[in-house]
């Protein structure tokens, strides 16, 4: 089974570009799963990433690509230039290898973006189009996927340890088994 990660930092479930039906759609399937910040997180007031959908294409998925929606928090444009999202399984404690750089593009002040990842042959196409496709494949139940403030490789630390001090980690999230997250692993 897949589920569509989402972390809830404003309490508008709603807020996504997907349409009423299919959200109403996505939250009464079993595959859907809500999952709200901890509540020790602190929002941000920059750039987050809102939802994480790992496995698409797999057998099972109910879409057929990997997405990353990213949301600007903040009052004014947010440039993407030198940013990228980053992947490493669920047990990697090192340097990401799986980078993908984003355009240098804005998003808009409370605005969202969205990061699709590879396709497969099962599932259906997101409802809509991604703003930047990229090579994602993120691991299906566990894997750590970040929002690096860099276009190259970084170690975004291990455990609850998150290195957000360097300036490199604008937001991570960690699921399944990770062996990095931000205050407690995402489960199911």
């Amino acid at each position: 089974a897949y589920e569509i990660y989402q972390c809830d930092w404003s309490s508008d479930v709603c807020s996504s570009d997907l349409s009423i039906a299919s959200l109403v759609a996505l939250v009464a399937t079993p595959l859907a799963l809500g999952l709200s910040a901890p509540a020790s997180a602190v929002p941000s007031t920059g750039l987050i990433i809102t939802e994480v959908y790992p496995g698409g294409g797999n057998a099972g998925a109910t879409y057929n690509a990997d997405f990353v929606e990213l949301y600007n928090a903040s009052n004014a444009p947010i440039s993407l230039g030198g940013k990228s999202i980053q992947y490493r399984s669920a047990t990697s404690a090192t340097t990401a290898t799986n980078v993908y750089p984003l355009p240098a593009v804005s998003v808009p002040s409370h605005a969202y973006f969205l990061v699709g990842g590879t396709s497969g042959a099962n599932g259906t196409a997101f409802p809509r189009p991604a703003d930047v496709t990229t090579g994602l494949a993120a691991g299906g139940t566990a894997g750590q996927v970040f929002l690096a403030d860099s276009a190259t490789g970084i170690n975004a630390g291990s455990g609850a340890a998150i290195d957000y001090s360097a300036g490199k980690v604008i937001d991570f999230f960690g699921y399944g088994t990770a062996s990095a997250y931000e205050t407690a692993v995402k489960t199911g």
